[in-house]
């Protein structure tokens, strides 16, 4: 019998860098998220971790913006355990957005309904790299949802 997946739950605990207001006038943005990466074991005898090679990525849109990236320490968590988390920060610098994109994150961020994909991505961005899970978050939306 092949062993069960990990779960995996991102949560987007703060956001700096793309305040309407100072912000989003610019011409390239300066994000920084923090988040809550967490992995819990499904399975009865085996734990599981998320490599501390792994890389986060950090999009805004279904058009899949990229704004940040960032690495995620090793995070474990054994059979049986509760899921062990980590704070994890992605950075973007100097990241330029299209004005019809802009406008539409100026918005999202004003009206709090800024909905970001995290991506956890195992190797070194090679063709042996693979995504690990992808999430779909807002900030401070919590750990509820489990990543596909």
């Amino acid at each position: 019998m092949a062993a069960s997946p990990p779960d995996y739950f991102v949560a987007i605990d703060a956001v700096s860098g793309l305040d309407p207001s100072t912000d989003l006038g610019r011409p390239a943005l300066d994000p920084a998220f923090s988040l809550t990466v967490r992995v819990a074991s499904k399975g009865e005898y085996r734990g599981v971790c998320i490599e501390p090679r792994t890389a986060v990525k950090v999009s805004y849109s279904y058009l899949g913006l990229p704004l940040a990236g960032g690495r995620v320490p090793e995070v474990c968590a054994g059979p049986k355990e509760p899921a062990e988390k980590r704070t994890v920060v992605a950075r973007g610098v100097g990241v330029s957005v299209p004005g019809y994109m802009l406008d539409s994150l100026a918005e999202d961020m004003r009206s709090g309904e800024a909905v970001f994909e995290v991506k956890l991505i195992k190797g070194d961005g090679d063709r042996y790299s693979r995504t690990v899970a992808t999430c779909w978050a807002r900030v401070g939306g919590g750990l509820d949802d489990r990543c596909i």
